[in-house]
């Protein structure tokens, strides 16, 4: 049921169709303009704190502006109107609910959403799509979200994602306050490479993980980014920095957050859109043949050890492209120092190629083993180059040097 629905029926004690009333009423009889008694009124007011006890402000603001929107088609009375929309032809009979509110809580309650109607060329469009092509902050994800949660209004009734368009069909959608997510700002050491109204680039530390999970509650890069940028606004309906891409716990470098939904969207089409370069300094354990090459490989869960991936047929395309910098081969052992360049981006993908190509990451104890030149795998998210969001109409890239514990092994290998 939608919320509206479920706004009258609570406030009214009574399950309906076609009337609003604060008093016993049958479903399909004519709406009284009768007063409800005192003790119609005590039962309806009752009704109404435990709503607002149940949902949140902003909610409720969706909720008035479906209430809103039906009481300035019935011209803010409280008898019984018949809507026709001219696209659909039909009539519906119903009472508008909120009649007896003041005209400024009505215009409050209509301040609060954004209203579009579809055209010609809308005509069976999803909801959620509409939404999204009119609002660039919002993703179909995100507009969707919003409709199943009672934030989207078609021609006046709560609207499915689903639900295709016909020219004329007015959609109005609110969009809440990010809800606050139960997340500690901590000061945990991160450089920040670059800031701006729309996103932050992190030189990550190794052994910080990224966001929080169920075995990394807190202590992580998003607790760090609240302690250091406060003021971020949420993403998604919720206060948090926009994680779009991810680095391994142990491996260091850049990572772009998004800090604005337009920015989140921006990001996380370029990344599907394969536009975003990332390069990593990598040294495998072993010498690579060849100055430069590709691994095409498909990457899945590992069909046995549930943590480790694979290159496992039938998996998702995966591809890493790599040059080779520098080769060594003394008292330490053999190793090649590489450039890696992951036009894909799968988990593990980078240390599951190599390992494929029987090349592990030096330090890599997943996919290879423990090295004593590394107590970590040697991988470093060194360079990212982006479209800043959320217009992309400049590109920019970020560059990060090696850590202390990655120089230190380069500098063994070379006899430092």
């Amino acid at each position: 049921m939608g919320f509206a629905n479920e706004f009258v029926e609570r406030l009214a004690g009574l399950r309906f169709e076609n009337a609003f009333p604060l008093h016993p009423h049958k479903p399909g009889e004519p709406f009284s303009n009768r007063e409800p008694n005192a003790q119609e009124f005590a039962a309806g007011r009752e009704a109404l704190r435990e709503l607002v006890d149940a949902l949140n402000p902003a909610r409720l603001v969706a909720i008035g502006k479906v209430a809103a929107k039906e009481i300035e088609e019935a011209g803010g009375g409280r008898e019984v109107v018949t809507v026709r929309h001219p696209s659909r032809g039909g009539q519906r009979s119903s009472p508008p609910p909120f009649g007896n509110c003041t005209p400024a809580m009505r215009n409050t309650l209509a301040s609060a959403a954004s209203r579009h109607v579809a055209g010609e060329a809308d005509a069976g469009a999803r909801v959620d799509a509409f939404v999204a092509s009119r609002d660039p902050a919002l993703s179909r994800s995100r507009a969707a979200a919003l409709a199943k949660d009672g934030y989207v209004a078609l021609n006046g009734r709560p609207a499915k994602p689903s639900a295709t368009l016909r020219p004329g069909d007015a959609v109005e959608v609110v969009v809440p306050p990010p809800v606050p997510l139960d997340l500690v700002p901590q000061d945990i050491p991160v450089d920040i490479v670059y800031e701006d109204g729309e996103i932050i680039v992190a030189d990550k530390p190794p052994g910080l993980t990224a966001h929080p999970s169920p075995g990394h509650p807190d202590g992580t890069l998003v607790n760090a980014l609240l302690a250091l940028a406060p003021e971020l606004p949420g993403i998604g309906g919720v206060e948090r920095p926009g994680i779009v891409h991810r680095l391994d716990k142990d491996t260091s470098g850049l990572i772009v957050v998004a800090k604005t939904d337009a920015a989140h969207r921006s990001l996380t089409r370029q990344l599907k859109e394969r536009s975003v370069r990332k390069t990593y300094l990598a040294l495998t354990a072993g010498l690579l043949r060849d100055d430069e090459g590709e691994v095409d490989a498909p990457i899945a869960r590992h069909p046995v050890e549930r943590k480790r991936m694979a290159v496992v047929e039938g998996g998702r395309s995966a591809l890493t492209r790599y040059r080779v910098l520098e080769r060594f081969d003394g008292p330490l052992g053999a190793f090649t120092l590489v450039e890696a360049y992951p036009v894909t981006g799968r988990t593990h993908q980078i240390r599951v190629h190599f390992a494929h190509l029987g090349r592990p990451l030096a330090g890599d104890s997943t996919y290879g083993k423990r090295s004593r030149l590394v107590e970590r795998q040697f991988l470093h998210a060194a360079r990212l180059e982006i479209a800043m969001p959320p217009d992309e109409t400049e590109r920019r890239a970020f560059e990060a040097p090696p850590p202390d514990d990655l120089m230190s092994a380069l500098a063994a290998l070379r006899g430092g």
